[in-house]
């Protein structure tokens, strides 16, 4: 896996045409038809070094798939986490709170048919949960019960389930079912106590607060979804700035993205990209045009384009159009924060069939 680190450690060095009109702060390569990119996580800051980190991985690579853990600041490798025959460990990343309350951040990664939890101080596994299909989506869900351990939610599509399991004795808390579910899982703050958004591919999503002891509101999809929730939901803060934080659901099916109320469950917008765009990968970008107002980073990865949306008008604040169609530029995006210090947001893109993610000044 020299290539991986190798290409971190090259950053802005290894800029090509392919994104000669992005960027690049840092750029991280994996095996050859892994997928690497397929998932990629923000992840709050493990090295202490001041600066969001990162997660992504490659669920095809040989001997089972590979998570990765990355340091924003320096590209470094931080974490690297093997699966074992039959598994597609990477399939679905996410930073996980902090489970073990060792005051660092933890790693969940599924892997389907298992979820991994990981120590994000050490790197040890502190658990793993199996079932069918488990990993398919995973999340962290906030101190769900209020004991003072982060939890964690592991979806499975194949049991029509999201399971939220405790981060301090890794039992189950409790069980969400229903048709689809588990195809996605995220969380939010909430107003006062951690909201859990499950997506339902392809029917509508679902949020679920508090302590996900009841359906608080129903997202319902566009005409002629197709994988609405598939992947792509996430809580991503206020949007429209009343006191509801906001939820985003994509649809690379359809092509097409949307914002919706945390507050009604009403449509504050909707992105509809052109037929076989792939729209839909992406979630919050952070304040990109210092308004104020969170904004949203949505790939188009069959055409190979990153879009950066405003959160306050809709309009369109950046555009990022790879000149090497077949890498996929957008299969997955989010904003990581101000990683190299220059007061502006960064984010994360990834291109999978062309196994590279991008960290880009916004």
């Amino acid at each position: 896996m020299r290539t991986v680190i190798l290409a971190a450690a090259i950053g802005l060095a290894a800029a090509t045409p392919a994104k000669a009109d992005m960027r690049v702060l840092q750029e991280w390569h994996g095996v050859p038809n892994g997928r690497f990119g397929w998932a990629v996580s923000e992840l709050r800051d493990i090295d202490r070094d001041g600066v969001t980190d990162v997660i992504t991985a490659e669920p095809f690579a040989p001997g089972g798939g590979t998570t990765w853990v990355f340091s924003g600041r320096t590209g470094r490798a931080l974490h690297r986490f093997p699966g074992v025959a039959g598994d597609r460990q990477g399939w679905a990343v996410a930073d996980a709170g902090d489970t073990d309350r060792d005051g660092v951040d933890d790693i969940v990664s599924g892997a389907l048919g298992r979820a991994y939890l990981y120590s994000g101080r050490s790197g040890r596994l502190l658990h793993t949960w199996a079932g069918p299909g488990s990993g398919y989506s995973v999340s962290s869900a906030g101190d769900m019960n209020l004991d003072g351990f982060d939890d964690v939610a592991v979806g499975s599509v194949a049991a029509g389930e999201v399971d939220i399991y405790s981060g301090r004795t890794y039992g189950l808390l409790r069980r969400l079912q229903g048709a689809g579910y588990g195809s996605a899982v995220d969380t939010s703050p909430g107003i006062l106590t951690p909201e859990l958004i499950v997506g339902a591919q392809p029917g509508p999503a679902h949020v679920f607060a508090p302590f996900a002891s009841f359906e608080r509101l129903t997202l319902q999809p566009p005409a002629g979804a197709g994988s609405f929730g598939d992947f792509f939901v996430a809580g991503v803060g206020r949007v429209d700035r009343d006191l509801f934080p906001d939820y985003y659901v994509g649809d690379y099916a359809l092509s097409w993205a949307g914002v919706y109320s945390g507050r009604d469950g009403s449509l504050i917008w909707a992105w509809p990209g052109a037929p076989g765009d792939g729209r839909g990968p992406g979630r919050e970008a952070g304040d990109i045009d210092g308004d104020g107002r969170v904004d949203l980073v949505v790939g188009d990865y069959l055409a190979s384009r990153v879009n950066v949306f405003s959160g306050a008008t809709g309009r369109v604040l950046r555009t990022w159009a790879s000149a090497d169609p077949s890498e996929q530029l957008g299969f997955d995006a989010v904003g990581v924060g101000d990683t190299n210090r220059d007061g502006k947001p960064d984010l994360l893109l990834s291109a999978a069939a062309g196994d590279t993610v991008y960290l880009v000044s916004s």
